[in-house]
């Protein structure tokens, strides 16, 4: 720093990320805002065009059109969030589309050009959408490249994300990395997580003195807050179709009191639960993964991100006595399916491969 030098036992690297800029021809030549810059608009626009229909561009599509803004979004992949279920990207998709967003699915932006009047001319396939505002949202990219950590022997991804491993150690000893430079999980309180985990391995203090503290990426919930919000944690259903013996149970949001008294019974709860070692399903296996669609599953997801963490019988879930009418009762009503089908919802499935394969 400065040309100084400094030396450490340990080192810790978080180095963050930034936009992703897609190589689109023409999109040099245009001013396009980011996740970074999209809040220091000095006014409003009246047509915008998002590129990419993850979390970001749905977060932003649903907010500009509310107010007022004529959104088109364009995604390359043939449905909106294509890293969560799809039953979770058809209830948002109909949301932005009851909202008027205008939605291109499995196209791509092919170039962009300067128009008249501070216009972008956005050429997607055959066809031009015309804006004045040009939102680019496809993910995110380490900040790595010129930061020499190649030089000093710590081994890194094609597209440079630090290598680490469940202790967020890197290759070399004594240097550890947390937060968005490495990749996995890229969200604030990902990186809050990783972060104590960091400091404890790499310091040798605490309970890290006996045993490192482990980094589990399997248990971190995500959030899309969109209304209704969609929340995850763990395995998705094709995801868990490799588990032997991983069962589904699903509890559509109309089943739940709450959503039908406040007029948003939009979305569901899906649970998937998998054989516990020796016990087989016995109290509803253990919890593999989570997705929750409603207008407040950001809230009701923490409580399945601490079952999947501890490694939780799904029934206890179930048993959980959840104040009536709140939303976080469709928790106890999508577990109890593992054992009864009172509530009405979807049957209970079997997913994974069977268990004596």
């Amino acid at each position: 720093m400065n040309g100084s030098v400094y030396t450490a036992e340990a080192v810790i690297l978080a180095l963050g990320n930034r936009a992703m800029v897609p190589p689109i021809p023409g999109l040099g030549d245009v001013l396009f805002i980011t996740n970074e810059d999209l809040f220091s608009m000095p006014d409003r626009s009246d047509r915008m065009v998002i590129i990419g229909g993850g979390p970001i561009g749905c977060e932003m599509a649903q907010a500009f059109s509310q107010l007022g803004v004529a959104v088109t979004v364009v995604e390359g992949a043939p449905r909106l969030l294509p890293r969560d279920e799809p039953e979770a990207s058809a209830v948002v998709t109909e949301s932005l589309r009851r909202g008027g967003v205008d939605l291109r699915m499995g196209q791509a932006v092919t170039s962009v050009k300067p128009g008249d009047r501070d216009e972008v001319l956005v050429h997607v396939g055959d066809q031009v959408v015309v804006c004045d505002r040009l939102l680019v949202a496809v993910g995110r990219a380490p900040v790595t490249g010129d930061s020499g950590l190649e030089d000093a022997g710590v081994t890194m991804s094609d597209r440079g994300w630090i290598d680490v491993d469940d202790h967020v150690r890197t290759s070399v000893d004594g240097v550890y990395a947390a937060g968005d430079a490495i990749g996995l999980v890229q969200l604030t309180h990902a990186a809050a997580m990783m972060a104590p985990i960091a400091v404890d391995n790499a310091l040798g203090v605490g309970m890290s003195r006996v045993r490192k503290a482990r980094w589990r990426p399997e248990a971190m919930p995500w959030v899309t807050f969109t209304s209704p919000e969609v929340a995850h944690v763990g395995l998705t259903e094709a995801e868990a179709s490799s588990v032997r013996g991983a069962m589904v149970a699903e509890l559509d949001m109309s089943e739940v009191d709450r959503a039908v008294a406040v007029g948003k019974p939009e979305g569901f709860i899906k649970l998937i639960a998998a054989p516990r070692r020796g016990m087989g399903m016995v109290g509803g296996g253990r919890l593999i993964g989570a997705t929750v669609v409603a207008e407040r599953a950001g809230e009701m997801i923490g409580e399945l991100a601490l079952a999947q963490q501890t490694g939780m019988f799904t029934g206890r879930l179930a048993q959980v006595v959840h104040p009536y009418p709140s939303w976080s009762m469709a928790i106890s009503q999508a577990a109890s399916q593992f054992f009864t089908d009172a509530y009405g919802g979807v049957s209970v499935r079997a997913v994974g491969r069977p268990a004596g394969q």
